[in-house]
C-alpha cells in the first residue's frame, strides 16, 4: 500500500471510529430506551457514511485497498465501545456482587465477536469505497493526512469534553468508585448489562472516550514525528504533539486520582486541563497545514491583544472549574469569574474585529491570514453567546444554592437528580467556554510571529499534501 493509502487508512480508521463512537453513545444513553433492533442499524449507517465519505477523497483507481484496510482499523479501535459485549454478567445484574469470580472473565464466544467484528469492518470499508463514486465528487485534500488526523484527534476530544461537562453538571464524578477498572472490570470489559443507571452510563462513557482519545493522541504524535508529511512540518507542531500526548496521560491519571482520592481540588485541575488540551490539538492542525507557512503576521499590538484575551480566558476557565467542583466553598472564584466576563466581553469582540479586517489594517499593516480572520469572527460571536449563557448559569448557581458533596456510588439511588435546565445550561455554559478558549488559542496561532526555524523542513507541495 503507498503512503498515500495508508495515510488514508490511518484518519480513516479515527473517523469511523470517532462517529460510530458518538452514535454508539447516543442509542445506548439509559434514558433514550432505543431497542437494539433499531439501535444496531442506525450504527451500521452511520459506519458505511463515515466509510463512503471518507473514501470520496482516495482516486478511483486502487481505491478499495485503503478503504477495506481503513474500515479494519475502525472495527479494531471499535472494540473499545464494544468491549462491554465481551464481558461476563455478575450474578444478579449487581455491579458489586462477586466481581473476584467474574470481573475481567470473556464471556462464551467473545474470539467470535471479536474476529466478526473486525470482518465486518473490512466489509464496510469496502462497501463505502465502492459506494463513494455514487456520493457528489470529492477532490483530494489540500490538507496533509497528519493534519487530517489532528483534526479528527480533536474532534474525538469534543464529545469526551462535552461528557465531562455532563458528568461534573450531572453530580456524576464518583458514580464508579474505582480506576482504570470500572467496578472491578477491565475498564473496556465492563458490562454494558450494568451501565443502566444514568450517572454510571455517563462516568463510564466519559471513560471509554478518554482511552479512544488517547490512543488517537498517540497516533498522532508518532505520525508527526515520523511520517514524511510530519517531518515537512515546522519544528514546532512536533513539539506541540507530543506536549499533547503528555497532557492527555496526565489528564488520565488526573481523572483518576479525582475518584480514588475523592477529591475536588483534582477535578479543578483535570478540568483546565482538558481544555487546554483540546485548544492544543486545535493548534497542532493550524501549524500542519502548508498555509500556515505562508501565513501574514498582523501588528504587534494585536498578537499582544490575542494574548492578553488568552491569558483573561484561562484565569476565567481556573476560577469557574473551581466553584463547578467546589461549589459554595469557591464564592470567590465565582466572583472573580464573574468579573472577568466583563472585560472579556469589551477584548474579544475587539481582538476579533482586527483580525477579521479583509483589507489593509491601520498603518499599512497586511490583513490577517484567512485562518486567523475566520477565528477572530468566530470569537465575537462565541463571545457575545458566552455572555448570555454567564447570566443564565449565574442565576442557576443562585437559585440552586448548596447541593453538598458529590454523592458516592452507594448513594447513587437515594440521590436527587440534578434538574435538567440546569444540566442543560451548565453544560452548554462549558462547552461554549471550551469553543472560546479553542478560538483565543487558534487566533494566537496564527498570528504568532515568523521564524527563521519555519524554513527548516521545505513546506510540503500540492502533491505531497495528498499522497505523504
Amino acid at each position: 500500500m503507498t503512503d498515500h493509502g495508508l495515510g488514508h487508512a490511518i484518519v480513516g480508521a479515527f473517523a469511523g471510529a470517532t462517529t460510530v463512537g458518538l452514535a454508539a453513545l447516543i442509542v445506548a444513553a439509559p434514558q433514550l430506551h432505543v431497542p437494539p433492533m433499531v439501535g444496531g442499524p442506525i450504527l451500521l449507517l452511520a459506519w458505511l457514511g463515515s466509510a463512503a465519505c471518507h473514501a470520496r477523497r482516495l482516486p478511483a483507481a486502487g481505491r478499495l485497498a485503503p478503504s477495506s484496510a481503513s474500515g479494519l482499523g475502525t472495527g479494531l479501535l471499535l472494540l473499545i465501545f464494544l468491549g462491554s459485549l465481551l464481558g461476563s454478567t455478575p450474578p444478579a445484574g449487581d455491579a458489586g456482587a462477586d466481581t473476584e469470580t467474574v470481573a475481567n472473565a470473556l464471556r462464551q464466544g467473545a474470539p467470535l465477536i471479536v474476529g466478526g467484528v473486525l470482518v465486518l469492518g473490512a466489509v464496510m470499508g469496502a462497501l463505502g469505497g465502492l459506494i463513494a463514486p455514487r456520493l457528489p465528487a470529492q477532490g483530494p485534500s489540500r490538507w496533509p493526512w497528519v493534519a487530517r488526523l489532528a483534526l479528527w484527534t480533536a474532534l474525538a476530544a469534543a464529545p469526551l469534553l462535552l461528557l465531562g461537562g455532563l458528568v461534573t453538571s450531572t453530580e456524576s464524578g464518583m458514580a464508579v468508585p474505582d480506576w482504570p477498572g470500572s467496578y472491578g472490570w477491565n475498564m473496556v470489559l465492563f458490562p454494558i448489562g450494568l451501565m443502566g443507571e444514568p450517572r454510571i452510563f455517563l462516568e463510564h462513557s466519559h471513560r471509554l472516550f478518554g482511552v479512544l482519545v488517547g490512543v488517537s493522541t498517540i497516533a498522532t504524535a508518532l505520525a508527526v514525528q515520523f511520517s514524511k508529511a510530519g517531518r515537512a512540518a515546522p519544528r514546532s507542531a512536533a513539539i506541540v504533539a507530543w506536549a499533547c500526548l503528555v497532557m492527555v496521560i496526565v489528564q488520565g491519571v488526573l481523572g483518576g486520582g479525582r475518584v480514588t482520592e475523592n477529591s475536588p481540588a483534582l477535578g479543578v485541575f483535570h478540568g483546565v486541563l482538558a481544555q487546554v488540551f483540546v485548544t492544543s490539538l486545535v493548534c497542532l492542525c493550524a501549524l500542519l497545514l502548508p498555509s500556515w507557512r505562508e501565513r501574514t503576521v498582523p501588528s504587534r499590538g494585536t498578537r499582544r491583544l490575542v494574548i492578553a484575551l488568552l491569558v483573561m480566558l484561562l484565569i476565567q476557565l481556573a476560577m469557574g472549574a473551581a466553584f463547578r467542583h467546589m461549589g459554595t466553598r469557591a464564592w470567590h472564584a465565582l466572583a472573580t469569574h464573574a468579573a472577568l466576563a466583563f472585560a472579556i466581553v469589551v477584548v474579544a469582540p475587539i481582538a476579533g474585529a482586527r483580525l477579521g479586517r479583509t483589507g489593509e489594517s491601520l498603518k499599512g499593516q497586511p490583513p490577517a491570514a484567512p485562518g486567523a480572520r475566520r477565528a477572530g469572527k468566530g470569537l465575537i460571536h462565541a463571545t457575545g453567546l458566552q455572555f448570555l449563557l454567564g447570566w443564565g448559569a449565574l442565576a442557576g448557581a443562585l437559585i440552586g444554592g448548596e447541593r453538598g458533596p458529590v454523592p458516592l456510588h452507594t448513594q447513587l439511588e437515594s440521590a436527587d437528580p440534578v434538574p435538567l435546565w440546569e444540566v442543560l445550561l451548565t453544560t452548554t455554559h462549558q462547552a461554549n467556554g471550551a469553543l472560546l478558549l479553542v478560538l483565543a488559542g487558534l487566533t494566537l496561532a496564527w498570528t504568532w510571529p515568523r521564524r527563521n526555524v519555519e524554513a527548516a523542513a521545505p513546506a510540503p507541495t500540492s502533491t505531497d499534501a495528498t499522497t505523504a
